[in-house]
């Protein structure tokens, strides 16, 4: 961190695969190699969680097809549903989809966190 300047995490999150149903069989995980050359589409860039998922990727040397890119949910399930790809997610705002089972949702090895900073300078 810079000086003067301090940061609390707030969250810490995994990403999972999201799928339509039909397209692959409900595993509770799945392994980040598995991902490579698998359609998808995902939050655009810049973005902090695309580029979590990028900077995971090349550290484990795995190429992936991001086939579009999007920074609204709504778009991104749209894009899937559409059959361009599947996605990377947080379940959390997807519980909904997923107990409807409009959904297949399976535990990635990615995990984010969220915080917040603040000046130690008041006043």
């Amino acid at each position: 961190m810079h000086d003067g300047v301090d940061s609390i995490v707030i969250l810490n999150e995994d990403l999972h695969r999201i799928t339509l149903p039909d397209e692959e069989a409900p595993s509770p995980s799945v392994a980040f190699a598995e991902l490579e050359h698998v359609p998808l589409v995902l939050p655009a860039l810049p973005n902090g969680m695309r580029e979590t998922i990028e900077e995971v990727a090349a550290e484990a040397g795995v190429v992936l097809d991001v086939r579009s890119g999007s920074n609204t949910l709504g778009t991104l399930i749209a894009a899937m549903r559409a059959g361009i790809g599947g996605t990377l997610l947080p379940i959390a705002p997807i519980q909904a989809m997923i107990a409807n089972r409009e959904v297949v949702a399976r535990r990635s090895s990615i995990r984010r966190s969220s915080g917040r900073c603040f000046s130690r300078y008041r006043g």
